[in-house]
């Protein structure tokens, strides 16, 4: 063997073995000077301030949201559709019929044409009063049949499907997922065989499946289907295994089942399995086409990019909003040993971190989708907004069961909590397993997508050209002590000279600087790293997930930072974002410093000590919020005032009393308007004497008797109590009503 031969071995040894779908993935996708400037060590504030500019919602998109949603919100109750199972029949007509399900569609084929973000915005207003709603609706408007034949199908499937796709003549699913292939849908094992129709002499497909977990399954009128192609005698002329393809086939096709439901956590949203045996389809089913063939998994990746920064992250984000409001409200109206919960310090830690999380999760999602409404498909910035956003919804609704108490775990009409967290669970495990996403996506395709040298390395190497490796390679090694240096020169604060921040904010200038600081010192670890483990990366999950949190939070970080300069830097927002940038830089910083603990850290401590001590990692540089802030905000949200109300503006409320959160807004703001009368009462209490576990009507009627309330006074005081005992109280049932389970006596 050759030394050149010898070095690409080597070379090559170095190189992780990505395979055919793998490489398919990390070719589909885009890079933004966002993310790949956070990764690089050198955030670009520009582009992260001014780069990817969304645009003002059409005044369609606008009245859509704000007339059609509402509408469908007013249709919806919670609790009745959760116990039916199924949505009314009404509200599945008018879901259909506003084009609710082709808000993705172009208006050439009767669709609605939303951009990423209007499209959000529905689903997350849907989803603050109903989540099984929500799916139906945002589940066409993800990937799916619809996006797919948008981006990809040939004219005529267009003119066949898109028009009766946009207002619900046909109903869309798309079957991936397989009991022996969830995360790794490479493997799938449905499979398709071109051959000719006995009867006929047509050229088809023979198609064979398994498939389950599938969103609308039960109700599809049209079935998208992946699989693996093959065509042993070659009939297509692209070698006798394609790879994986997507068709698409009306179920009322020969040997289309749809099968039972499944109940996802007993929610009742459509989901269910699909099977079929040797069922034969046309060519011209193959999405744009028999050219198409082996094409599948670029065109799905590239198509969740998109659907996925939109989908789950919206649901994660309505999450935050709902649990925020419903908890600031709850922790106002409900009062313990004389006093709102909401004036306990543990009560506070948690609803400010509500807010700072729902906060970071509507920025994530909104810069996410404004790289996809500005053409590109963010492979790993969608990555992140689907874990983190469903992750953080997960910690806001958990918080919201804990101060809510048995408000919160006692099911019936009056519980508005329960949707959420037994919904939750779900988004964490669909569109790629949160355990997948975090320890082998974010930073595992991360690392090679986002570094300037890894791909090209990898294709020189593939293609044997030895030169071109070679320098790719001194490249390469030079970076590291680029990457050294800067952060040197970074947590030196040096840049703060040659980089003063002026078109930011003045609040915001500090943590731009400190957001440089921990990027630096990511690119400072992260680089040589992955470099020396090479091929070993792929397996070393710890540190990639450790990895992958740094990065990630480097990107929650820059995008509340974005979301605060692009709403106007509003005061009434500022502590909710230093809490969310403050979090975030924590979370970062500390994800860093575990990487390079003795006992985590993957290679030897001779590089793993001056890693530390050049990248300025040691100790905890970046503190949690601290108490104080917290403080004030929960303070400020339980005011009512502009602060809830820009934190919770995609969220839905009932335009007529009734209702369990119409019951709990109007109690909060009545408790609002009654801190006076409240104080006067008190007043009362003690000239009397009387203790608060007296009743309250009697109370009142002190109050009244010694002149500290008037008559108007007192009923404005007993409507506010009244209400509050709506709002505290919960559902009881008949051992009859219980549903017919059995009673222990």
């Amino acid at each position: 063997m050759s030394i050149r031969s010898l070095y690409l071995k080597k070379l090559k040894s170095l190189m992780p073995p990505v395979s055919k779908t793998e490489q398919e993935a990390l070719d589909a996708g885009t890079t933004s000077d966002i993310e790949g400037s956070l990764y690089n060590g050198a955030p670009n504030w520009d582009a992260i301030i001014n780069g990817y500019k969304p645009e003002e919602f059409t005044a369609e998109e606008r009245s859509f949201i704000e007339n059609e949603t509402e509408e469908l919100c007013e249709m919806l109750n919670d609790y009745e559709i959760e116990q039916a199972g199924d949505l009314p029949e009404e509200v599945w007509t008018y879901i259909k019929e506003k084009g609710f399900l082709g808000m993705l569609i172009s208006p050439e084929y009767g669709g609605r044409g939303f951009s990423a973000r209007a499209r959000s915005a529905v689903v997350s207003k849907i989803a603050t009063r109903n989540w099984t709603a929500a799916v139906t609706v945002m589940v066409p408007n993800s990937l799916g049949p619809g996006e797919l034949l948008s981006h990809y199908g040939t004219q005529e499937q267009k003119d066949r499907y898109l028009a009766s796709l946009a207002v619900g003549k046909d109903v869309p699913c798309f079957a991936l997922t397989e009991p022996n292939a969830g995360s790794d849908a490479g493997n799938i094992q449905a499979k398709g065989i071109v051959k000719k129709d006995p009867k006929t002499g047509e050229i088809g497909v023979s198609l064979s499946w398994d498939k389950r977990y599938i969103t609308l399954a039960p109700v599809a009128s049209v079935l998208g289907l992946a699989y693996h192609l093959e065509d042993p005698e070659n009939l297509l002329g692209q070698g006798e295994k394609p790879g994986i393809t997507v068709s698409l086939i009306p179920t009322s096709t020969e040997g289309v089942e749809i099968g039972n439901r499944h109940r996802p956590m007993n929610m009742a949203f459509m989901n269910g399995t699909t099977r079929g045996k040797d069922v034969f389809v046309p060519l011209d089913s193959i999405v744009g086409g028999p050219e198409n063939a082996g094409k599948g998994w670029r065109m799905l990746v590239e198509c969740l990019s998109e659907g996925r920064a939109n989908s789950l992250p919206s649901l994660g984000s309505a999450a935050g909003q709902y649990q925020t409001y419903t908890t600031t409200a709850y922790s106002t109206v409900r009062q313990q040993f004389g006093t709102p919960i909401k004036n306990f310090q543990g009560v506070s830690e948690k609803i400010a971190q509500q807010a700072g999380m729902t906060y970071a999760t509507r920025a994530l999602k909104d810069t996410t989708l404004e790289l996809v409404d500005s053409g590109e498909k963010p492979a790993i910035p969608s990555a992140i907004a689907k874990y983190h956003a469903t992750e953080m919804g997960r910690q806001t609704v958990t918080n919201g069961m804990d101060i809510q108490a048995g408000k919160a775990i006692i099911s019936g009409p009056n519980n508005y909590t329960q949707s959420a967290y037994i919904g939750i669970p779900i988004a964490i495990t669909v569109e790629g397993a949160n355990v997948l996403t975090r320890n082998m996506l974010i930073f595992g395709q991360g690392s090679y997508r986002l570094h300037p040298y890894f791909q090209p390395m990898q294709q020189a190497v593939q293609e044997e050209k030895t030169l071109k490796a070679t320098w790719i390679a001194a490249k390469l090694v030079a970076s590291q002590f680029v990457s050294l240096g800067r952060s040197v020169f970074v947590n030196l604060g040096l840049k703060r000279l040659t980089s003063p921040k002026s078109n930011l904010s003045k609040e915001m200038r500090e943590y731009a600087h400190r957001i440089d600081q921990v990027s630096a010192s990511f690119n400072a670890v992260a680089n040589p790293t992955s470099s020396i483990l090479g091929a070993k990366l792929k397996f070393a999950e710890r540190v990639s997930a450790k990895f992958g949190d740094t990065l990630s939070h480097l990107y929650i970080a820059s995008a509340v930072i974005r979301q605060y300069e692009q709403r106007g830097a509003n005061k009434a927002e500022l502590p909710m974002v230093r809490y969310a940038i403050e979090d975030s830089l924590n979370k970062a910083n500390e994800a860093l410093h575990d990487v390079l603990q003795k006992d985590t850290y993957p290679l030897s401590s001779f590089l793993r000590i001056p890693l530390k001590i050049l990248s300025g990692t040691f100790g905890h540089r970046h503190k949690k919020p601290s108490g104080r802030l917290e403080d004030e905000i929960t303070k400020s949200l339980s005011q009512n005032g502009e602060a809830l109300s820009r934190l919770t503006e995609e969220m839905y409320f009932a335009k007529e009393a009734g209702g369990p959160v119409a019951d709990l807004k109007f109690a909060f703001e009545g408790s609002i308007a009654a801190q006076g009368l409240e104080e006067k009462l008190h007043k009362a209490d003690k000239q009397s004497g009387l203790k608060p576990n007296e009743q309250f009507a009697d109370r009142v009627a002190n109050a009244v008797t010694l002149g500290e309330l008037s008559d108007d006074e007192a009923k404005s005081l007993l409507a506010v109590y009244e209400a509050r005992m709506r709002v505290v109280n919960v559902n009881e049932f008949s051992f009859d009503d219980y549903n017919g389970a059995p009673i222990m006596r």
